[in-house]
């Protein structure tokens, strides 16, 4: 991951201890610091998911953060995995149709950024969360699409999440 000018070790601290707010401050008055928008987008995906589980409310700020700074540089990535980001974590706190319209947005955008990896990741929660709001058959056959999608791509272990993620339902 190329070096970001801002020191990393207090960037994603500082972030997690600041509110949702002044972490936007924050990220504007660093802004020319971050040049890297892969990098802080990366850091800042990586920190929602390593919130995900453990404190959803931190992933949820960081994946609020990562659609702000996507949206404040311009970078249409780092918004739409922001978007992905935020879309995983209401599933995880169980708001399952919150989650499937900021997981379509996300699709949406890869999409267009001609990303079908990402766009096949974001299937993952929203099929989980199409099921839990009972639409089995509609999570099955977007499920099939994100499969085939993987397998087109030589990514075999998304390929098995899906698989592991509907098993169930077959």
């Amino acid at each position: 991951m190329p070096k970001l000018q801002m020191d990393e070790q207090q960037f994603l601290p500082t972030l997690r201890d600041l509110g949702l707010e002044e972490g936007k401050t924050y990220i504007q008055e660093h802004i020319a610091e971050l040049s890297d928008s892969a990098a802080i987008s990366a850091l800042l995906e990586n920190e929602a998911l390593n919130q995900l589980y453990t404190d959803p409310s931190i992933s949820l700020k960081m994946a609020e953060l990562l659609i702000f700074f996507g949206e404040r540089v311009q970078h249409k990535p780092s918004h739409a995995l922001g978007l992905k980001a935020k879309g995983d974590v209401l599933r995880v706190i169980g708001l399952h149709k919150a989650a499937i319209d900021c997981l379509d947005a996300a699709g949406e955008e890869f999409l267009l950024l001609g990303d079908e990896g990402n766009w096949g990741r974001s299937r993952v929660s929203w099929i989980l969360s199409c099921a839990w709001l009972g639409d089995v058959e509609e999570a099955l056959q977007e499920a099939e699409r994100a499969r085939d999608t993987f397998v087109r791509l030589g990514e075999p272990y998304w390929a098995c999440v899906i698989d592991h993620n509907t098993a169930i339902y077959k």
